[in-house]
């Protein structure tokens, strides 16, 4: 008898757990779905206005200087020029350089570089409205980017400390809509790249919070893809959702590549409805393309990328630094 007994009482006390339980947690998703819901419907994702303005910044460790400055010389020769035909966007549009350390001696480094090449400074003024630097809040202790041998990866303070103080800055934001993150090693590949990339930011169906490209890293590009978006990227900083929305990535991966942190954050469990709102508001393009490490040639990706304008990658940087020097041997 009390066996029986036992399953008459215990199963249908558990199926009453069970139900009460399920509904509990149903009900907490449903508030949750709803805070979110409403925290985007506040929120909504406007075209940019006449006004509305970009920021190409080049973040960098003092060590890739020349690195930086090779651009100037590259945007000279004809087949990377930033802009072909009218320039209508310059007055919209600013190239700021943003050195993890900003010391007495990079910025006369940079003056006597103006001085000496003065041509290649005013060939760049001709593609942007002003050229400036700007100053890093990074500390000696954060600026670090190395192997994490314990859990795999990286710990990649120095860059995540660079770029998210910067997107999320609300007085920076005031001045520019839209920020392209472009690191030294990323490269145009076509003439005419930076109005490209202008006419995709400015147009009228401009409605993304991130636009960028997936990480290609095998030998042959296009056989395996990263799922995230890699940093070289336009970020909306305008939007006070989307700078919300980084701060919250921020607090939460202090130490991780600023990347790969997006994603990360979105595939957790209870951030799967704020997936839902964040997912079409990234935009993927093969207007810009990462190949990390592996080796190309620009001959290569002019072939198989016709839609391509841009690249990151140091394995492409050899095959600038030929093009370069063969311009400087004529």
């Amino acid at each position: 008898m009390g066996w029986p007994l036992f399953f008459m009482i215990s199963i249908p006390v558990t199926a009453i757990v069970f139900t009460l339980w399920y509904f509990r947690i149903t009900a907490i998703f449903s508030i949750y779905n709803s805070q979110v819901d409403s925290r985007f419907s506040s929120c909504p994702t406007s075209p940019p206005d006449i006004t509305s303005a970009l920021a190409l910044v080049i973040p960098f460790p003092l060590c890739d200087f020349p690195s930086v400055l090779s651009h100037f010389s590259l945007w000279k020769l004809t087949q990377f020029s930033p802009i072909i035909g009218e320039n209508k966007y310059k007055l919209r549009t600013d190239l700021l350089l943003y050195p993890a350390n900003r010391t007495a001696e990079f910025e006369s480094e940079f003056n006597d570089w103006k001085t000496k090449n003065s041509d290649l400074y005013k060939l760049a003024l001709n593609y942007f409205n002003s050229i400036d630097i700007l100053t890093s809040p990074l500390t000696f202790e954060q600026n670090t980017y190395q192997r994490d041998l314990l859990n795999g990866g990286w710990i990649a303070s120095g860059s995540t400390e660079m770029f998210y103080p910067l997107v999320t800055n609300s007085t920076f934001a005031k001045k520019y809509a839209f920020v392209f993150y472009h690191e030294p090693d990323t490269w145009p590949i076509r003439p005419g790249w930076l109005s490209q990339l202008q006419n995709v930011v400015f147009g009228a169906d401009s409605n993304f919070w991130f636009l960028g490209t997936q990480q290609r890293e095998r030998r042959i590009p296009g056989g395996r893809i990263q799922p995230y978006m890699n940093g070289n990227l336009v970020v909306r900083i305008e939007n006070q959702c989307c700078r919300s929305f980084l701060e919250e990535i921020h607090q939460e991966y202090r130490y991780l590549p600023f990347d790969s942190s997006m994603l990360r954050y979105l595939i957790q469990g209870q951030n799967r409805r704020l997936m839902q709102h964040i997912i079409p508001r990234m935009r993927y393009t093969d207007l810009i393309g990462d190949f990390g490490n592996t080796e190309l040639t620009v001959e290569y990706l002019l072939t198989h990328f016709p839609n391509m304008y841009i690249v990151h990658g140091k394995g492409l940087t050899k095959d600038i630094q030929r093009i370069l020097n063969e311009q400087t041997q004529k």
